[in-house]
């Protein structure tokens, strides 16, 4: 991946991705429900905060399942793309049973303070 490349997903992922309409843990425990979560007064504090962003498709993190379709909003671009090229690539469609293109409708954007650990864990 190019470094430009790589410079617009480190910006989307900091100014874009965690706005609303996408929720974050900030809106869904209801800590901020404004915009511009790295430039609002209080970003700093919101961004130590910030630990993930859903985009597409929602996830309910309570009862462990995703919106109708009827409520969902697209997978950004970029994201949707970069899937598509990553499953191709480790030919991961071959072991999804091969019907049809893959295509992805949602994604989970994690925010990992400095020195955090992230534990062996199951997202399903």
């Amino acid at each position: 991946m190019s470094r430009p490349t790589q410079l617009l997903y480190l910006h989307k992922s900091l100014y874009h991705y965690p706005e609303h309409p996408n929720p974050t843990n900030l809106s869904s425990a209801g800590t901020y429900t404004g915009s511009g979560v790295a430039e609002a007064e209080e970003g700093r504090l919101l961004r130590r905060k910030l630990r993930w962003a859903t985009l597409g498709n929602d996830y309910n993190w309570s009862e462990k399942t995703y919106a109708p379709e009827s409520e969902t909003r697209p997978l950004p671009d970029e994201i949707r793309h970069l899937a598509v090229v990553v499953v191709a690539l480790l030919r991961l469609s071959d072991m999804m049973g091969g019907e049809g293109e893959f295509e992805p409708d949602a994604a989970i954007v994690n925010y990992y303070p400095p020195n955090a650990h992230l534990a062996p864990h199951v997202d399903r």
